[in-house]
């Protein structure tokens, strides 16, 4: 499983949850993105586990595209 809380320009917070890091990235291949790629990332959590990560919903796409 993979899971991010991320925040954008305005302010909202929104926690996203996906079955895997390739389901992650199958869903922003779509025809539009499922989520903002200028989307902060706060908080990751991969298979059970925390991961320190700095960057955007974008960098977190190229991390694991």
């Amino acid at each position: 499983m993979m899971k991010f809380t991320f925040t954008l320009s305005n302010g909202m917070t929104y926690t996203e949850e996906f079955d895997s890091p390739a389901d992650f990235i199958v869903a922003q291949l779509a025809d539009f993105d499922v989520l903002p790629d200028e989307g902060k990332i706060i908080d990751l959590e991969v298979a059970g586990e925390k991961l320190s990560f700095e960057g955007t919903i974008l960098d977190l796409y190229n991390k694991y595209a």
